[in-house]
């Protein structure tokens, strides 16, 4: 790590960990994961209300078809409020851990400066100027720089060697400019 006036120089590694806490953080944080969640949570509900509209119309209405959608429905409910979130990180970890995604994975040098940032990995060297990132997440233990509504540039903060009030402020005070 080295910093120089308006200049850092990071080093540090992305593991798989990191690479799930931005998934866990773009979950937690999407418009468009919240809108297909409550759309997944509430078909069955919504279906059944549907069927039982359908058996008061034709007079064939029978409580225990009542109980048995309540039932069904509180279940589903529950078990998508639960499972949802889960099984696309768990997807997300699976793919992550495929050869073909290792190039995500492994040493990072980034330059940080009031043009933008260069990010180096063992097999590319990309540059954002500071108007690419989109918006920034900060957690207790990550910094998230969007460069899109689905991709980020991942910093630990437990693996940055760097005082981080000297990075928040180089990383804030260039957003702003945005």
């Amino acid at each position: 790590m080295q910093m120089q006036d308006n200049l850092m120089e990071l080093q540090f590694e992305i593991d798989i960990a990191d690479c799930m806490a931005l998934q866990n953080n773009h979950l937690k944080n999407s418009k468009h994961f919240k809108r297909t969640k409550l759309l997944v949570l509430w078909f069955v509900p919504i279906l059944f209300c549907f069927f039982i509209l359908i058996d008061v119309l034709q007079k064939d209405f029978n409580p225990i078809h009542l109980v048995l959608y309540g039932s069904v429905t509180l279940i589903w409910i529950l078990f998508v409020e639960k499972r949802f979130g889960k099984r696309i990180l768990k997807k997300a970890k699976k793919e992550m851990e495929k050869e073909a995604n290792s190039k995500f994975l492994g040493p990072i040098e980034l330059s940080i400066n009031a043009d933008g940032l260069i990010l180096c990995t063992q097999n590319s060297k990309n540059e954002y100027n500071w108007n690419t990132i989109k918006k920034l997440e900060e957690t207790s233990e990550y910094y998230f720089l969007y460069n899109s509504s689905e991709s980020a540039i991942i910093l630990p903060k437990n693996k940055i060697e760097v005082e981080l009030d000297e990075l928040d402020i180089l990383i804030k005070s260039n957003l702003k400019t945005i």
